[in-house]
């Protein structure tokens, strides 16, 4: 909510277009005074309320419109929670996207709100702070200020985690809100001194608060919010001896674009690697084996000491078979980050295909002491005490992993053969069975259940479970 330049009473927080930042009595006893007699014209900044502020209209007219036409494409969804998908199709920003072939977004993602809320909550915070930094720095400076700090915003998101999905103009806002600090901390503004401290403390408490918020909500993009506000506040400020010299800020607008520019092209080439490196993870987990090795394969080409590009280069090769290769590559990542529990357990399942087993059962003892929630490396741990006739830890570490995650059917399967290995055939033919019905196509499994019902005596329901049938139960 803003303030009256003149008495400092608060004024209505939401307008749209003709605003007045005068409150009544101060309008009336303006139009009651004689002009200046003086002969000499008197220029200040228009701060004036009453002045139109066509940039900010606009600026809330094409998020509004932006919204909107989400709304229509997705049948009302993006009005609540649009998804990532829906997100990146309407220009959101992400590294893998924007730093690869579409720099674009960096620009486009500050006009994409995640729902009506989130549109509302930046909206309000621009019409009460966008219209006064509008009239003090003139609409063409304005729409540098809010178009330049929403670029910092997103460089610096994309410096943070260029591996998240971001979306908004909160960083454009923050900028706005930045570009206000120092004029008002100075108190140079043709503003009344009351109206002055009270709005002072408002656009202090604004940041403050909103910062604080955003450490404590790991939803809210704070490294957007910081780079946006340091872009606004460094072209608020050379403004801030005297608002009126706006030749000069408008070079400083055009300085600071430059090193927008080269900030972006700085951050491409030190976040690359890590950007590909999560782009291949996620082709990977989509099951593009091939895909994934060619941008893994780039990642590490633009960066050797990116770990995680090398782990997903050796998870891909070993869905390929390449046991020898995604060692290599596995180490690699080890040696880079020895605390690495994920890349310890692809290592030690690598050493379980090549019967290294005193070097498998070492990482994996390490990595579930890292990370004791790794199903799979409780489970493959559980099938190599399995083969080096520890029964006892088998049981041990396969009933953890399936604790953890009780999905992991080569875990079920491995239970089941310590199980019968044990004389336990019930329990060990439910183990069977399970295995088999979380993966039917798997004919190990097919066969492990059949041998376990042979045992049983079951040899008729072990006839049909070989020939492909239905299990029961």
């Amino acid at each position: 909510m803003s303030n009256c330049v003149r008495c400092g009473r608060e004024l209505p927080a939401f307008s749209f277009g003709q605003a007045a930042d005068t409150c009544g009595a101060c309008q009336a006893a303006e139009a009651s005074q004689p002009p200046d007699s003086s002969g000499e014209e008197v220029r200040l900044p228009d701060v004036s309320l009453r002045t139109v502020t066509p940039a900010t209209s606009l600026i809330i007219g094409i998020n509004v419109l932006v919204l909107a036409c989400m709304a229509i494409a997705t049948k009302g969804q993006a009005l609540i929670g649009p998804s990532s998908q829906v997100l990146l199709r309407s220009g959101a920003d992400w590294g893998p996207r924007t730093f690869t072939h579409e720099p674009w977004r960096a620009f486009t993602s500050m006009w994409v709100h995640a729902g009506v809320v989130h549109l509302f909550m930046n909206m309000w915070c621009l019409d009460t702070y966008g219209r006064v930094t509008e009239r003090l720095f003139g609409w063409r400076l304005y729409l540098a200020i809010y178009t330049l700090a929403g670029l910092c915003g997103s460089i610096a998101s994309l410096a943070w985690h260029p591996e998240t999905v971001s979306v908004g103009a909160s960083a454009a806002v923050f900028g706005v809100v930045g570009a206000l600090l120092l004029p008002f901390k100075r108190g140079n503004l043709p503003i009344a001194p009351q109206a002055l401290k009270a709005q002072g403390k408002r656009l202090f408490v604004f940041v403050g608060y909103n910062l604080l918020i955003g450490t404590a909500v790991p939803a809210i993009d704070n490294a957007a919010h910081v780079g946006g506000l340091l872009g606004g506040f460094t072209l608020g400020a050379l403004g801030a001896r005297d608002v009126r010299e706006r030749r000069r800020v408008a070079r400083g607008a055009v300085l600071m674009a430059g090193i927008v520019i080269l900030a972006f092209f700085a951050v491409r080439h030190f976040r690359m690697a890590a950007t590909l490196a999560q782009q291949a993870a996620e082709q990977l987990d989509a099951g593009h084996t091939d895909e994934a090795i060619v941008t893994a394969t780039a990642a590490i080409a633009h960066d050797d000491r990116d770990a995680v590009g090398h782990v997903v280069l050796g998870a891909a090769r070993l869905r390929k078979g390449e046991q020898q290769g995604a060692v290599e590559e596995l180490e690699k990542a080890v040696r880079l980050e020895p605390d690495y529990d994920y890349a310890l357990s692809q290592l030690g399942f690598a050493y379980i295909q090549l019967d290294r087993t005193a070097d498998a059962v070492r990482v994996l003892e390490r990595a579930v002491k890292l990370n004791e929630d790794d199903a799979v490396a409780w489970a493959n741990l559980g099938v190599l005490h399995a083969r080096t006739d520890r029964p006892d830890e088998a049981l041990r570490a396969l009933k953890t992993a399936l604790e953890k995650n009780p999905r992991l059917a080569f875990a079920h399967d491995a239970l089941g053969i310590v199980l019968q290995g044990r004389g336990e055939l019930d329990p060990a033919i439910a183990s069977f069975r399970e295995a088999l019905r979380l993966n039917p196509e798997d004919e190990e499994f097919r066969a492990h259940l059949a041998d376990a019902l042979d045992s049983k005596g079951l040899r008729q329901e072990a006839e049909r479970i070989r020939r492909g049938e239905a299990t029961s139960r």
